[in-house]
């Protein structure tokens, strides 16, 4: 093995006389520049790219040579493709010498230890020492040797360190392609392959795969949503029984997307087959009827079939996760995603586990509708029609009992929550609209000075129920004032007032 070695040339035999002509020494491969008795030196390496050794004696005069022409470094003293290296010359350029003198025998060629026990087994460049240097009174201090990224130790050195942090960025996946070959291996008694962290760079896949059961209202928006997110619209799956799924995708999904977007509702994937549909799913949202014994049984046969890191939702409107997963045999991934319809235009999605579901698999359902722009909120415990419902029913039943009691029409109660509490509540909610109407003293004066009003308003409230008698009558008035709702309509109006309010909250 050929050591590179270092040797020390006088100032003045390099210093230019021209600013621009000033010699540095990032412009050699390697230098060193010290003060030795006073005097400025630079040491110049010889190595692999530089082979031949510089020293005193032989550029003793040749300052002009050591300072390279324009026409050498093709009309720029830094190169001429801009770099701090010279462009590799000619051994003929330099001073001949047949070979660079040998290392004194006790030379010591330390390296990096750290760097070896982080990165793996590194190639050491040297460092030199103790070299003959023929014009000084004795050996500089140790030079150090290590090179460009571009060369060399260097180069290695790099590389290596991507190898590592690619380990490290795949780490939990490569854990689980371990595990998983473990486990085929010892349910069949062969070895099995696992696929290396620098494949598996190459070959990971950010997109999700999402697999939609049901093709209704509810899933034909979130289809909407997540279309406008993937790169890759085939990711989505629509899986639905009904036997004119093409037609009725191709007809009615494009109403669900902004006009630039309507074309991609031709390229999602439409599926009829259960097994096919959830077997590489990374994502799977149920929205099936309002039953119990359909949930229970289309997830017991999901589970069967789908990868076993599957995320699974569902966007019922009250069915808890933990009567859903009855038949399962690892509820941990089930947790209800229940939208405020509709869910490509309304940014609330409600998440709510059971006492079953894994931690890991809410994280993993927040950061997804987080990146998407959504306002998910975590539901602490599961109760029936979870929380925005239960509002929303209040109020409805409120409505019922005073259009029930003829103190108001249908029309009427809808002017005025659309005039009033719709577009307060819009900026803030009720608790934070009470506490700003309670002045200095907050939510605590408002119900000291009004509190009384508010008992009677609970103590009177409606008690109807469902097939009381009330429902020929509601139904009529808003029939007659309403007919058929122009829903395009209201989803442009929504999302026109979501924006004003989201302009003018980040105007803060």
């Amino acid at each position: 093995m050929s050591y590179p070695m270092a040797v020390e040339l006088p100032a003045e035999d390099v210093t230019p006389s021209s600013p621009r002509q000033r010699p540095q020494p990032r412009l050699l491969s390697s230098s060193y520049r010290q003060r030795v008795s006073g005097e400025e030196k630079f040491a110049v390496v010889a190595s692999d790219e530089f082979p031949q050794v510089l020293d005193a004696d032989s550029m003793s005069g040749r300052s002009g040579e050591y300072r390279r022409s324009s026409e050498a470094y093709g009309g720029d003293p830094r190169g001429s493709n801009g770099s701090i290296n010279p462009p590799r010359m000619s051994a003929d350029s330099y001073p001949q010498r047949t070979s660079p003198p040998p290392l004194p025998p006790k030379t010591p060629i330390p390296y990096s230890p750290s760097a070896q026990q982080r990165y793996g087994t590194i190639s050491a460049l040297p460092l030199a020492n103790n070299l003959p240097y023929p014009d000084t009174d004795g050996p500089p201090p140790v030079v150090n040797m290590a090179r460009k990224p571009e060369y060399g130790i260097q180069k290695e050195y790099q590389r290596k360190r991507s190898i590592a942090k690619s380990a490290r960025k795949h780490q939990a996946q490569a854990q689980a392609l371990l595990s998983a070959g473990i486990g085929q291996a010892t349910s069949s008694g062969v070895t099995t392959a696992v696929q290396s962290v620098e494949d598996m760079n190459e070959n990971t896949d950010s997109t999700p795969r999402i697999t939609l059961v049901g093709a209704g209202t509810i899933g034909l928006s979130f289809a909407a949503l997540h279309l406008q997110h993937l790169s890759d619209p085939s990711h989505l799956t629509i899986y639905d029984t009904r036997p004119d799924l093409s037609d009725y995708d191709l007809s009615t999904l494009p109403r669900y997307l902004p006009p630039s977007h309507a074309s991609l509702a031709q390229r999602v994937h439409l599926a009829s087959d259960l097994p096919s549909a959830v077997s590489s799913a990374s994502i799977i949202q149920e929205q099936g009827p309002e039953n119990v014994a359909f949930k229970t049984d289309i997830w017991a046969s999901v589970e069967r079939h789908a990868p076993r890191d599957t995320l699974f939702w569902s966007s019922t409107s009250g069915i808890p996760a933990s009567a859903q997963s009855a038949q399962m045999q690892d509820p941990s991934r089930l947790l209800v995603v229940h939208p405020y319809n509709p869910p490509h235009v309304m940014p609330l999605l409600e998440i709510v586990p059971s006492p079953r579901t894994a931690p890991a698999a809410v994280e993993r359902t927040l950061a997804f509708w987080r990146e998407r722009g959504r306002t998910p909120v975590v539901i602490k415990k599961e109760c029936t029609g979870f929380v925005a419902n239960r509002l929303a029913f209040a109020l409805l039943r409120e409505g019922v009992h005073l259009v029930a009691e003829g103190v108001v029409t249908v029309e009427e109660v809808d002017r005025i929550v659309e005039t009033s509490m719709g577009p307060r509540w819009a900026v803030a909610g009720p608790f934070r609209s009470y506490h700003a109407g309670g002045g200095k003293g907050g939510l605590e004066a408002f119900f000291a000075n009004i509190g009384g009003t508010v008992q009677g308003c609970w103590e009177d409230s409606g008690r109807e129920n469902v097939g009381d008698g009330w429902e020929e009558e509601v139904f009529r008035q808003t029939r007659e004032a309403y007919g058929e709702v122009d829903v395009a309509m209201r989803d442009r109006i929504t999302k026109r007032v979501l924006e004003v309010i989201a302009e003018e909250k980040n105007r803060k």
